[in-house]
């Protein structure tokens, strides 16, 4: 059997290793062939195999340079690697070579909405619908745009429309649930969770969206449970799990000798067992110190942090914020005037932030989160810092020694 015979049958077959295998002599015998090398990169994009991936998408792009599909291909896969900004480029130039193809649309929506720009994003996803009304991945995107934009009953009715036509999509009842728990629906989103996890049981955000519905119901026990399945389902997710601890904190029945023990094994899972750079010597001058919080914005943590940078005297300390926020609102701007160093991080990944910290030198750095949501604690837990302190955010232990 010929190699793209074999290609054809792997693919066929589901089995994205031999159709790897398979791409590589096909194209070892056929090396100009631009579509085989487009193919050969979607099949290692789909393995995960990123950097090989880019690197034969670009050069089936290059050679081919009027072809929408292959470029649309290509943004994929950078905005899979990370690189949003160049993902976004790329999938203009797609757009503007096939206006007419919906994926297009589609994939170039989630660029935008990944970096918080949900107008255009949403509108990427409405033209995808235009051109294919059945296009259910884009009414599924387009849900998910609405409601992290705010609209929760416009992405309710969106979910609504999506479930009708595909009433066993598992991941479209964890968002329609999500989006009836953003609205106070608390009994209609504990169902969707529930009907999630039934066609997605092995998934573990449908169980930490229950926890999350069950704990805002007072139902503590039952919430601890669901977390615990989140947790078993995916043990490296930290976020999961600092979920889990975030519960415990509410209830009475959990002493605290077994709180700072369950926070401990966190730290055990989470934090890495890195050996620390040296931490450069500080010459006179300010303490430099670094404040890292999602929460400067319109909360009870930018209320209480904002005497704070009002009167830190300039002489001795040099302030810096890290602020991991999605949408900035009139609070995040009041909390820049008193900040002499302002740094967005909301699109950093844990490493880049972790990079950005030591560049700028800072000996004290301040968590502001613990265990709530979008909380940066694998960046602490790697030692950005020589002096690390957590504070008014969370009222227990980050069980990070």
């Amino acid at each position: 059997m010929e190699p793209q015979d074999q290609l054809r049958a792997a693919l066929a077959a589901g089995d994205l290793e031999s159709a790897e295998k398979h791409a590589r002599a096909a194209l070892t015998a056929a090396p100009g062939d631009f579509m085989l090398r487009a193919r050969l990169g979607s099949i290692q994009m789909s393995l995960g195999h990123l950097t090989d991936a880019l690197s034969n998408l670009r050069m089936a792009a290059e050679t081919q340079p009027g072809s929408g599909i292959i470029w649309n291909e290509y943004g994929v896969a950078l905005a899979k690697s990370g690189n949003a900004q160049e993902a976004e480029r790329i999938l203009r130039r797609a757009l503007s070579l096939s206006p007419e193809i919906p994926q297009i649309h589609n994939n170039y929506g989630n660029v935008l909405r990944g970096g918080g720009d949900y107008a255009r994003a949403i509108a990427c996803y409405r033209k995808a619908l235009e051109l294919n009304p059945d296009y259910m991945e884009a009414q599924g995107n387009l849900g998910v745009a609405l409601q992290e934009s705010g609209d929760i009953a416009a992405a309710i009715e969106c979910f609504e429309r999506l479930l009708q036509e595909h009433p066993d999509d598992g991941a479209a009842w964890t968002h329609f649930g999500a989006a009836l728990a953003a609205e106070g629906q608390l009994s209609e989103a504990e169902a969707a969770h529930r009907k999630a996890i039934a066609h997605l049981p092995n998934s573990p955000d449908g169980y930490n969206n229950l926890g999350i519905v069950l704990k805002d119901q007072g139902r503590l026990e039952e919430a601890r449970r669901a977390y615990q399945h989140a947790v078993d389902r995916d043990s490296s997710d930290s976020g999961l799990h600092s979920n889990l601890l975030m519960c415990l904190c509410y209830d009475p029945e959990v002493d605290a000798a077994e709180t700072v023990a369950l926070h401990q094994q966190w730290s055990a899972r989470h934090a890495p067992s890195l050996s620390v750079d040296a931490f450069p010597h500080f010459n006179d001058g300010p303490l430099r110190v670094g404040y890292l919080s999602p929460d400067f914005r319109d909360h009870s943590v930018a209320f209480f942090v904002e005497s704070l940078f009002v009167h830190h005297n300039a002489q001795r300390v040099s302030v810096n914020c890290y602020a991991d926020v999605a949408e900035s609102d009139a609070i995040t701007a009041r909390l820049k005037e008193h900040v002499p160093n302002w740094h967005d991080v909301y699109r950093d990944s844990d490493d880049e932030l972790f990079k950005r910290i030591r560049a700028d030198g800072i000996q004290v750095l301040v968590d502001l989160a613990g265990h709530t949501a979008n909380n940066r604690l694998p960046v602490f837990a790697r030692r950005a810092a020589p002096v690390q302190v957590t504070w008014l955010g969370y009222g227990m232990t980050t069980g990070l020694p």
